[in-house]
């Protein structure tokens, strides 16, 4: 996605989670789907659309903010310990 290669993926929720609207969704068990779905990348504006989003869906995720949102679910969980202990 980074480089801008669009992405067909399967249709489960933590694909859809991370795609977003940048990626085209398959039944996960259709091979149909999925050869249709490349075929529609024939499409040189579909390409170029397809190809420009997913570059800016890449963009919203970073190991920074990974990092921050981890070490802000640790926090929480440690101090939900914290109060059940007393």
């Amino acid at each position: 996605m980074a480089l801008g290669t669009p992405v067909i993926a399967s249709d489960t929720p933590i694909f859809r989670e991370v795609g977003g609207d940048a990626v085209s969704y398959v039944h996960p068990e259709s091979p149909g789907e999925f050869a249709a779905a490349v075929k529609a990348l024939e499409d040189g504006k579909l390409w170029q659309a397809r190809s420009r989003r997913s570059v800016e869906r890449a963009a919203d995720f970073n190991w920074d903010e990974s990092a921050r949102q981890l070490l802000a679910v640790a926090e929480e969980i440690v101090a939900m310990r914290s109060r059940k202990r007393r």
